[in-house]
């Protein structure tokens, strides 16, 4: 019985409506998911990698890299 209970809620969650939103459903529902888990990635990564990247932001010399250079002379 549980198993059919089961799966009548997925056929009714899954069915297709001339509705727009309806019909998509299950993609809404996994573009939020999806989203969700996602912004939890990226939160992780930014608490556990924080204090590295600002360490390394602080010791890591910048060039710029645009600054025009002297020009070289070319007869030796």
């Amino acid at each position: 019985m549980r198993e059919f209970g089961i799966l009548g809620l997925l056929v009714t969650f899954l069915r297709d409506q001339n509705i727009p939103y309806l019909g998509m459903r299950i993609w809404i529902i996994l573009v939020l998911i999806s989203c969700l888990l996602y912004g939890i990635y990226v939160l992780r990564n930014y608490t556990k990698n924080f204090n590295l990247a600002l360490a390394l932001t602080h010791t890591k010399k910048v060039e710029d890299k645009y600054v025009p250079k002297t020009k070289r002379n070319k007869r030796k």
